[in-house]
């Protein structure tokens, strides 16, 4: 009798499917679309495969591949690319480097500041699109600011040089206090220099000067810390002017 019964059952499942024969094909269908749009979504881009290959060594990549790469935010593309046009002879290519150098800084490149640094010394590079000055120097204040050291002695020397940015000895004075605060005992000794050498130092900076003088004079290098010890020896008599200018000369 139970045999019966379950062979009844299974004619009646049997027969519903066989009735509705364009239900069953919907749905066999949407599983078969859903599992294509599965497959789809974990096929890699064109960018996830151009960055693999770049990861791996770059062997085969077009400057064009690594241009797009770096148009698209890569900053380890964007330093490639640079380093690939940065000796071109033509002046707007050569800036065109500039730029990229400064969009794998902005994405933390850092290594990427020393070649910056170097373009924007010729001075037919960093004149030739005068609007993008001032990007380039936010771009490494940015990085002196996270305390990139190439970046805040690349300052210091544009800054002193005058090109491209201009005279600024404030912004000198700033970096070197950065560099002071992170154990410099050489941004000590010129942050000391340079108040000694303004005629109207008050007691205030007398202090401050002194402070950076006994810090210079515990440096490794005899250069740095023989000249800090003398100008201390000098600084209660206030005989210093004489001392910065036969001295510190080469500072």
């Amino acid at each position: 009798m139970a045999s019966r019964v379950v062979k009844f059952s299974l004619g009646i499942a049997l027969a519903s499917v066989f009735a509705h024969p364009v239900s069953a094909g919907s749905l066999l269908a949407v599983t078969a679309e859903e599992a294509r749009i599965e497959v789809a979504e974990y096929r890699p881009t064109q960018r996830q495969i151009l960055r693999k290959k770049m990861i791996k060594g770059g062997r085969g990549l077009r400057a064009s591949e690594y241009r797009y790469l770096a148009d698209d935010g890569d900053g380890l593309a964007a330093y490639r690319f640079a380093k690939i046009i940065k000796d071109n002879p033509k002046v707007s290519v050569r800036n065109d480097a500039l730029h990229y150098f400064s969009l794998a800084v902005n994405d933390g490149k850092s290594f990427a500041v020393k070649e910056m640094i170097a373009l924007l010394e010729d001075d037919e590079v960093a004149s030739y699109r005068d609007n993008r000055i001032v990007h380039f120097e936010r771009v490494l204040l940015g990085s002196a600011r996270r305390g990139n050291p190439l970046a805040i002695n690349g300052l210091i020397s544009l800054y002193r040089s005058g090109k491209p940015f201009g005279r600024n000895d404030d912004a000198i004075n700033d970096l070197l206090s950065v560099q002071a605060s992170r154990g410099s005992h050489d941004a000590a000794l010129k942050l000391a220099i340079h108040n000694l050498s303004d005629n109207d130092i008050d007691e205030t900076q007398i202090l401050e000067t002194s402070e950076y003088l006994k810090f210079a004079a515990e440096s490794d290098k005899q250069s740095v810390s023989s000249v800090a010890v003398a100008l201390l020896s000098k600084l209660e008599t206030k005989d210093y002017p004489e001392l910065f200018a036969a001295e510190t000369k080469e500072q």
